[in-house]
């Protein structure tokens, strides 16, 4: 399981360099895709009674007062948007056209 999170979260910070963001990783604990000390997106897999539920959330536009209210995973940990990082705005369709191929070959 942890190697499906890491080719998911590798695809996530592969995409963000495309997008002009590099230098995001994958990290175990916390679990996450981490750029400079800031969450950029969750990834996680939880199990029970033999069914596993699988997920990210990738931090593409968020505006900053939200973060307030957003607890990635419950924990309390600095975050970062994709456009925050990147400094210019950016669509969630370009994020999509760049992402879903590297998850589609990630999975």
């Amino acid at each position: 399981m942890v190697g499906f999170l890491e080719r998911v979260a590798g695809a996530i910070a592969n995409a963000a360099a495309a997008l002009g963001v590099p230098g995001a990783a994958w990290q175990r604990d916390p679990a996450g895709v981490w750029l400079g000390g800031q969450k950029l997106a969750a990834c996680g897999i939880h199990v029970a009674r033999g069914v596993s539920v699988h997920g990210f959330a990738f931090n593409v536009d968020t505006p900053t007062e939200a973060w307030r209210a957003i607890r990635p995973c419950g924990l309390d940990v600095p975050q970062i948007s994709l456009v925050h990082a990147r400094g210019a705005p950016l669509t969630v369709e370009a994020v999509a056209r760049e992402l879903g191929p590297r998850l589609a070959r990630a999975v």
